[in-house]
């Protein structure tokens, strides 16, 4: 499937936060099926203990809605009384909230990733012509522009290095010695104008 498709079906994107971070969630999720599970199978109403209420808020619940199910519907055909202590949930300490290992990022967010990522490489190598980069991502120039647009890129190419500027050259003198030009600190402009025009040549002759 072709990536600009998922983009163009992508309209509203929704997250779920898993169970171990909808707090008291859990426990109102918890009656529910306990109650559904001593309906359909015939077996008394039960209710929870506190010290349950506590066990089920501490759980990292790895299988999300499904797992509380059926923890919920294996206490309502194995345990007997009214009321369900922490004990007989049988919940596994390997998997409290503490030791929960970080939630992977969305697919849209992977996939945004994963596009930008390739916007900046292809950009790096085309040193910011638009028409070299669509072409190495086989792509159109709008549809590039339009990427780069969303991801708030802008092409960069190699700036052009100003040429230096050049020290004035002096004019050379007969007798060997530097003339400076208009402006030249070594001579005053009065000497200048006296060399270039010829006047004071006299009395050097």
């Amino acid at each position: 499937m072709r990536e600009d498709l998922y983009h163009r079906l992508a309209v509203v994107s929704l997250r779920l936060p898993p169970l171990r971070e909808r707090g008291e969630d859990v426990v109102v999720l918890a009656e529910h099926f306990l109650a559904r599970a001593c309906a359909e199978y015939g077996r008394p109403a039960k209710t929870l203990a506190s010290d349950a209420r506590a066990a089920l808020c501490d759980q990292a619940w790895p299988g999300n809605v499904r797992e509380l199910s059926n923890v919920m519907e294996r206490v309502a055909l194995l345990t007997d009384g009214a009321r369900v202590t922490a004990a007989m949930l049988g919940l596994s300490e390997t998997t409290a909230v503490t030791a929960a290992p970080e939630e992977p990022p969305s697919l849209n967010d992977a996939v945004s990733r994963l596009e930008r990522g390739r916007l900046v490489e292809a950009l790096e190598k085309a040193d910011g012509n638009l028409s070299r980069a669509a072409a190495l991502l086989g792509i159109p120039r709008n549809t590039l522009r339009y990427r780069l647009r969303r991801h708030e890129l802008r092409p960069e190419g190699k700036k052009k290095s100003r040429p230096r500027e050049r020290a004035p050259v002096a004019d050379p003198d007969p007798d060997g010695e530097a003339v400076g030009r208009e402006g030249d600190p070594r001579r005053p402009p009065e000497a200048v104008e006296l060399l270039h025009s010829g006047r004071g040549l006299g009395k050097a002759r």
